[in-house]
């Protein structure tokens, strides 16, 4: 499955048009509840004590705009750059042991992106 990089005018927006499908979103829905992402931010994005919800409350370590939820998901958060220190987890570069690709990190990030437009901006 390839997916398209979106420019930056997009990026303010949410994904392009061509990840904001039901096919990617389903995608992205599997490989973070079935992969590690869960571990921390519960089934769902709900949240737990390790990770912050991605579906209510504002953003913790960014705005919330897809490219930075991209690159949270690409780059981790260390212990030391954690925000609210509630959560004393690290969240490990590219899913940890998942070790998602860029494309497959834009896949994840458009699953966080479509629960997560509750959240405050």
């Amino acid at each position: 499955m390839s997916v398209a990089v979106s420019t930056p005018a997009a990026s303010l927006a949410g994904p392009s048009a061509s990840e904001m499908t039901p096919a990617v979103v389903a995608l992205g829905d599997s490989l973070f509840n079935k992969g590690a992402c869960w571990r921390c931010h519960a089934v769902g994005g709900l949240g737990t004590p390790r990770g912050p919800s991605l579906v209510a409350g504002p953003w913790i370590q960014s705005s919330g705009t897809f490219d930075e939820i991209v690159a949270t998901i690409i780059r981790g958060v260390s212990a030391d750059a954690i925000k609210d220190k509630s959560h004393t987890f690290a969240m490990n570069p590219r899913g940890g042991p998942m070790n998602l690709t860029d494309e497959r990190a834009r896949v994840v990030a458009t699953y966080v992106w479509s629960i997560s437009r509750k959240k405050g901006m």
